[in-house]
């Protein structure tokens, strides 16, 4: 079936393509926004004193102009807004505290030496929540929400986790819930992977791509999806997992489980990442051997990644340290040419992520913004899945509601 549009949905989702084009570009004039927007200056006007009413913008000024009053620059204002990222995995758990614009003002991290329970896991992340709000004392009337990013799969409609391999006692568990009751501030729960693809689209390395995948090496090997500049979730929420693509027929192996880090541990017989880069910065043979076989395990999938979705990039992050992060890239692209279709105008960029191991929990703390401000073209329809919850009306998050963003 296909769904239409009214106005309210139109106005609603042109705040947000005006909020979006002021935190990508800003300062930045009116006139600016209108253009590259397309949006008329009256519109653009319009929008922009509703933002303001609600405290999310700022004024820098006037722009140098070569004729005429130069026209005054608006961005957005950081403070307006705060929200923490989690992410939780088999060796760690990490919290970050950002603010509307992306810049972080904390950072807790835990070393695991082993998987922790589910509710050991969800009281650890009350405690690293805390811990980032008593850093940032201010932070606690203005923040948004929690995102929590987490391994897969995961059922994006309850979320609940529904199964974490080598992750005990995480069949069919919830989170959001149990940490909202917790917390009392809105939870929101992502696959990491993707979490971390929303975090480069953000503010890294495919901030100005429309169309990228994202490859996450870390204790296990996931992928996220962008089109469109919108992170693709597929129909259950798990599109991108290609770490549990097979090596080849009558081999129920992964991949992934190859090219992990914790395939990589077991066979350079190292515990941390700080042994990893060690050993690479001395050469190690094995590591080396190691990093030449992970280039030719992933040209299969990545092929069909490019084959597939014919991004613009694919970036590659995690918590592989990024000395060897670099390394793989360049094996990658001295092995990939000779496989890659032929004729084809443009092959993908291979990029190195910019939020490197913190990516999955940066792009966490970004949900609660990027659900509620990012001009999803979901906005536009009359009928949407169910929404995820809004942010309690803390500071001046009740006005920003009052917007219909």
């Amino acid at each position: 079936m296909l769904w239409g549009t009214n106005l309210e949905q139109a106005r609603a989702y042109n705040l947000r393509v005006v909020l979006e084009v002021i935190r990508l570009y800003g300062p930045i004039s009116r006139a600016e926004i209108a253009r590259r927007t397309g949006l008329t200056l009256q519109t653009v006007s319009n929008l922009v004193r509703a933002l303001d009413a609600a405290g999310l913008l700022l004024y820098r000024g006037r722009a140098a102009a070569s004729r005429g009053q130069p026209p005054v620059e608006i961005d957005i204002r950081p403070e307006a807004a705060f929200s923490i990222g989690l992410n939780l995995d088999r060796d760690h758990l990490t919290g970050v505290l950002v603010d509307l614009k992306g810049h972080r003002h904390g950072r807790v991290h835990r070393e695991l030496t082993q998987p922790l329970l589910p509710e050991p896991a969800l009281a650890q992340m009350a405690e690293l929540v805390e811990e980032l709000l008593a850093q940032v004392p201010e932070a606690r009337d203005r923040l948004w929400g929690i995102g929590v990013a987490i391994p897969g799969p995961i059922d994006l409609e309850r979320k609940r986790v529904r199964a974490l391999y080598n992750f005990p006692g995480w069949d069919d568990v919830a989170v959001r819930d149990p940490l909202q009751r917790r917390l009392g501030i809105p939870v929101y729960v992502e696959n990491d992977a993707t979490a971390a693809a929303i975090g480069e689209k953000w503010f890294g390395a495919g901030r100005d791509l429309q169309d990228f995948f994202y490859v996450y090496l870390g204790i296990c090997v996931g992928g996220g999806i962008v089109l469109g500049g919108q992170p693709y979730y597929g129909s259950t929420g798990n599109a991108g997992e290609f770490g549990h693509v097979p090596v080849g027929p009558g081999d129920p192996t992964t991949f992934g489980a190859r090219v992990s880090m914790g395939a990589l541990y077991q066979a350079v017989g190292a515990s941390t990442p700080a042994e990893l880069v060690e050993r690479f910065r001395m050469g190690d043979p094995a590591l080396q051997r190691w990093l030449d076989q992970a280039a030719e395990w992933l040209i299969p999938p990545l092929i069909a990644v490019e084959s597939l979705l014919d991004p613009e990039a694919i970036l590659f992050g995690g918590r592989l340290p990024e000395p060897l992060l670099q390394d793989l890239i360049q094996r990658l692209a001295a092995r990939l040419p000779r496989y890659r279709m032929p004729g084809k105008p443009r092959y993908p960029q291979l990029l190195l992520g910019q939020a490197r191991e913190d990516a999955p929990a940066l792009g966490a703390a970004i949900l609660p913004i990027f659900q509620v401000l990012f001009p999803s073209t979901k906005r536009l329809l009359k009928k949407r899945r169910k929404p995820e919850p809004l942010p309690t009306p803390l500071g001046r998050g009740s006005e920003v509601l009052n917007l219909n963003l």
